[in-house]
């Protein structure tokens, strides 16, 4: 039998509970759960804390990085085309000169060195969208490489 006394001043006399199979609880036995309850709630508060910064922080990087793809998108692209326009010119001036492996060979350099020029502005820009803040570099990235939104 549960009794819940929560009266002040009581209804049950105390000794009601030392009774086989009866279970008085009153409303002092309810504020110690309450107060234990707080006290361990109060010590996951750092976690709690803790896990919230951590995942503002992953949630920010991953906004930032949102930020910089269309414009990390269109210096590919834009880079693409310009390595496309020049690879098509040369091997025109030497066609007749030219195997198809040497031709290979030529889009292979060519793809590197675009790749080796554009790493450290897009590493930069990735660094910095991890840190906070990417809008000054990628407004110079844009305004450099006269990339339109």
């Amino acid at each position: 039998l549960l009794i819940l006394d929560l009266a002040i001043p009581r209804d049950f006399e105390p000794a009601i509970g030392d009774f086989t199979g009866v279970y008085l609880c009153t409303i002092d036995d309810l504020s110690q759960v309450c107060q234990r309850n707080r006290r361990e709630r109060e010590r996951e508060w750092p976690r709690a804390e803790r896990i919230i910064a951590e995942e503002t922080a992953r949630f920010m990087a991953d906004l930032h990085h949102r930020a910089t793809a269309p414009t990390i998108k269109r210096l590919k692209a834009r880079a693409d085309e310009v390595k496309a326009e020049e690879i098509e010119r040369l091997l025109n001036k030497l066609s007749t000169t030219v195997d198809a492996k040497t031709q290979a060979e030529i889009r292979q350099a060519f793809d590197r060195l675009v790749n080796k020029l554009l790493h450290p502005p897009l590493e930069s820009l990735r660094d910095e969208a991890t840190k906070g803040a990417p809008h000054g570099l990628l407004e110079a990235l844009k305004r450099l490489f006269q990339l339109k939104d």
